[in-house]
């Protein structure tokens, strides 16, 4: 990690590069690992905001929460769930409308950051596939769910997963088979998703 912090470093817009924000870990908010990173982070010479992406929308690590804590804390939100759903499919009540509340109740100090929001969905060893999830990730899905991403003031939104990929034999969620496509809207071999 100080290897990757210091290339991070280096592209800073404070050296001239393009980075404004440094996400500290991805969903490790429930361990005891945050301060670690932060301090390598800033050993490594990055000055800029740092930032997380709390699983749980718990408020582990938000600002003035004590060892640990980020300049900006970020959740993630998955409208839909985690699941593989099609347009037919979605399950009763997961459309979330409750984001604003969410920011205020954790770290109103701060701007609203959802480090992670859906724009795929799983699917794992025996569910239908990917053919069958990625309609769910359309325009219709879009027009739901970011009325409240407007309505919640998010200044800061990183959507998963914009890209499918593949597992070329390395470690893999172990719910997902080989394929990383997630129905995303850049498909697996690169193309725009015409799945849609």
């Amino acid at each position: 990690m100080s290897h990757v912090y210091k290339i991070i470093a280096d592209a800073q817009i404070a050296n001239g590069g393009p980075v404004i924000l440094v996400q500290a870990e991805n969903e490790y908010s429930m361990f005891e690992y945050m301060q670690y990173f932060i301090d390598k982070a800033r050993d490594a010479g990055i000055v800029v905001t740092i930032t997380s992406n709390n699983a749980n929308n718990n408020g582990y690590n938000a600002p003035g929460t004590g060892l640990g804590a980020v300049d900006i804390y970020g959740y993630e939100q998955y409208p839909v769930g985690v699941g593989c759903y099609n347009l037919c499919d979605w399950p009763a009540g997961q459309l979330n409308d409750s984001y604003w509340n969410v920011h205020l109740a954790l770290n109103p100090s701060t701007p609203h950051l959802i480090a992670e929001f859906q724009a795929g969905t799983s699917s794992g060893w025996g569910h239908p596939g990917y053919e069958y999830c990625a309609p769910t990730n359309n325009e219709v899905l879009a027009r739901a769910v970011f009325k409240n991403i407007y309505a919640s003031v998010v200044k800061s939104l990183s959507l998963y997963s914009i890209g499918g990929g593949t597992n070329w034999g390395n470690l893999e969620y172990p719910d997902f088979y080989t394929s990383y496509d997630l129905g995303a809207m850049i498909a697996e071999d690169g193309c725009i998703d015409s799945r849609i």
